[in-house]
């Protein structure tokens, strides 16, 4: 049922699977099997069936979410994901902390402005605080360099273990961390080899996009909660779905007007034909000189074909954008719960894998009870799950009420 994407299927058989332990009022304890819902916890085997839970991720299958399987999650993170997520969460905000306290350091100050400093404050001990800036400089450089062949080792062993074309094959949150983790690291290790070499031109650009980089990858750490999930999953969808459509479809119309543009105002050779894209690149945002058109050899094909472009470009495209941006707005905004869950359940998961077995059965412990029947692998675990029902199926109605009273 979970590999055919049946939700309504599912949430049958789960319900029949369940075994009551007992209820009250409109309370029930349920006993859910653990038993081809989670992933198996028992030695590993060559060959075994993946879990719902696993066909859920491997599907991107967000429907397949129900309250059995949140409770699942929920369960998985209190018990070993959270603890470790937000380590790791710290260690990754602590780093990029001191990747930032290093780029600052980084550019040295000029002698007029120690000079001019100097003279205001009355400090005469510069080079003292010159050298001092340079220890730290060295320590969190060394930090830099270190945490980034950590991160990269990391990531081979989950190429090793995953193999290279189910590694790109992951989707969602996963899929995002992976991509910026290498290119930080690439871009680390590129700047270090340009600084060696004394490139400093070079240097200085590939610094600058390891930046970005490296704090866009604090997106993955605030996925999994609630406060900001949803919204990062939101920002997610737009950019791969309505803005990197709109930018293919802008693409082919910036390429033809900005040719158009070069060939009517002479601008020849590739530095014409960069000066004419941005040119429309300004009149996307709004910002165009009229005059510039008028005064061409061409006023009139010239005003013609801007009137053309901000009518095609500025008006229509962009307000589609807007448009497709709103209907992706409304339509994650009534998954999002859904999105949010398989995003936890993904993020859980890669940690549960990365774990050792002795390490996994002490955790797991806390959120699974023990039957005394005996499985083929050992005994058969079962999830505890708090169960309401509705209070209006237990409030009586009229005709109830008056066969009370007699």
């Amino acid at each position: 049922a979970a590999d055919l994407g049946q939700a309504r299927m599912l949430s049958w058989l789960l319900d029949e699977r369940k075994r009551t332990q007992w209820s009250y009022a409109n309370v029930t304890c349920a006993l859910h099997p653990l038993n081809q819902l989670d992933i198996d916890i028992h030695p590993d085997r060559k060959q075994r069936s993946l879990s719902v839970l696993e066909i859920m991720i491997k599907n991107n299958n967000a429907d397949l979410i129900n309250p059995t399987i949140v409770s699942l999650i929920d369960k998985k993170w209190k018990s070993f994901a959270y603890p470790i997520f937000v380590r790791r969460f710290s260690f990754t905000f602590l780093y990029l902390l001191v990747f930032l306290a290093t780029t600052m350091l980084r550019q040295p100050r000029s002698d007029k402005t120690v000079n001019e400093l100097d003279e205001k404050t009355g400090i005469t001990n510069g080079k003292n605080s010159s050298g001092f800036e340079y220890l730290l400089y060295t320590i969190g450089h060394t930090i830099v360099i270190i945490g980034a062949a950590f991160q990269s080792a990391y990531e081979v062993h989950e190429i090793r273990r995953l193999g290279f074309g189910n590694y790109w094959k992951i989707k969602g949150s996963i899929f995002l961390e992976n991509c910026l983790a290498l290119s930080f690291c690439f871009c680390i290790f590129t700047w270090e080899i340009l600084r060696l070499f004394g490139m400093q031109q070079y240097e200085t650009q590939i610094l600058a996009f390891a930046s970005l980089i490296g704090w866009s990858n604090m997106l993955y750490f605030i996925m999994p909660f609630h406060f900001t999930g949803p919204f990062v999953i939101m920002i997610y969808k737009m950019f791969f779905n309505d803005v990197l459509r709109f930018f293919i479809i802008y693409l082919i119309f910036l390429t033809g007007f900005a040719q158009s543009f070069s060939i009517l105002f002479n601008e020849y050779g590739l530095q014409g034909y960069m000066s004419s894209i941005k040119q429309c690149f300004l009149g996307l945002l709004g910002d165009f000189d009229l005059d510039y058109y008028i005064k061409g050899e061409y006023p009139l094909t010239s005003v013609m074909l801007l009137i053309f472009y901000i009518v095609l470009i500025t008006i229509l495209l962009l307000n589609l954008l807007i448009a497709m941006m709103g209907d992706t707005y409304a339509d994650v905004k009534k998954s999002a719960k859904k999105l949010w869950h398989l995003e936890r359940a993904r993020i859980a998961l890669r940690i549960e894998n990365n774990m050792p077995r002795s390490k996994r059965l002490f955790r797991f412990k806390k959120y699974w009870v023990n039957l005394k029947r005996e499985r083929e692998h050992g005994p058969e675990h079962y999830m505890q799950v708090i169960e309401k029902v509705n209070n209006k199926q237990f409030q009586l109605t009229d005709n109830e009420e008056n066969d009370d009273e007699y």
